[in-house]
Formats: C-alpha cells, sequence, structure tokens
C-alpha cells in the first residue's frame, strides 16, 4: 500500500504539515478458524522536509466476522519517530506598555517520539445498502500532549 501526503495549506492553524510525504507500507491479512482474520502492517512515513515528522508505522490486530452481519476489530499500533515533535515553542517574544521580553515555556514544549495505541472498531449490516460503523484508538503510553481516546462513527450509504 502506498500513501502520498500533499502539503497543508493551513499549517499555521495546526492543520497538518506544509511539506509532502510519503508512506509505503507492506500490509498482509491471514485467515484464522472461526471467521477471525490476523492483520499486520508496517511501514516508513518519509516527510521531505520535516525528520522531526518521519517516523516507522506499525500495527496489528485481528478481526472477526459474524456471518456478514457485522465485524469486530481490536488491535495495537504505533508509530516511532525520528525525534519528539516540537508542538509550541519554548520561549517568545513579548511586548507591552511595560516594555518588552521574552518568556519562557513553564512545562516541556517537545512530545515524545514513541506513541502505541490501542486500537478497536466494529461494523453493522443495517441492510444489503447502509453499514454503521465506529472506531476508537486510545493512548497506551504517557508521550505528551495527547487526547484520551479519540473516536470516529461512520454511516455508509450504496445506491
Amino acid at each position: 500500500m502506498f500513501e502520498v501526503y500533499f502539503p497543508s495549506p493551513s499549517e499555521g492553524e495546526f492543520a497538518g504539515s506544509d511539506s509532502p510525504a510519503i508512506l509505503p507500507r507492506l500490509v498482509a491479512a491471514f485467515a484464522l478458524p472461526y471467521a477471525a482474520k490476523l492483520h499486520v502492517d508496517a511501514g516508513y512515513d518519509y516527510d521531505f522536509d520535516h525528520d522531526e515528522l518521519r517516523r516507522f508505522v506499525w500495527n496489528f490486530g485481528l478481526s472477526l466476522g459474524l456471518g456478514g452481519l457485522a465485524t469486530f476489530d481490536a488491535g495495537v499500533g504505533g508509530s516511532k519517530f525520528n525525534q519528539g515533535v516540537q508542538w509550541t515553542p519554548s520561549t517568545a517574544p513579548f511586548t507591552n506598555a511595560n516594555g518588552s521580553g521574552t518568556i519562557q515555556a513553564l512545562g516541556d514544549t517537545r512530545l515524545g517520539s514513541n506513541f502505541i495505541d490501542a486500537l478497536g472498531g466494529m461494523k453493522f449490516r443495517l441492510s444489503d445498502r447502509s453499514v454503521i460503523s465506529g472506531a476508537v484508538s486510545v493512548p497506551l503510553n504517557n508521550q505528551g500532549f495527547r487526547a484520551a481516546a479519540v473516536g470516529t462513527v461512520a454511516a455508509e450509504f450504496y445506491f
């Protein structure tokens, strides 16, 4: 599998990097008994401009299908960055009515470099033309400022 990331025009609003990147991955699935499958993938995300955004990515997990009516997924995934991402400057200049100076961040402004998450999902067929699904990602290690959990709910309709 091969992914291409285009530069974001809104990096200042934290909507992605302003540099292009590619992510080639090796992906495999192995059939197991009882309609279960083992899924594994690994790849390297190469950002063309920023070394701190380059990372090795990996995922593995199991899925269980229930007669074409539902699928349940559980796994673990991670990213090992070349270095921790600096999410805000450690110092910044300021000017006010009393003059100007520099302020210093009170905490660490660089994230860790090794992120590991628990992954889960489910998909239910509502009819021959509609599906509802959900997914969740929960951090398993503390590598800096992150959401406690991220989830997605989706509905698919086929015409």
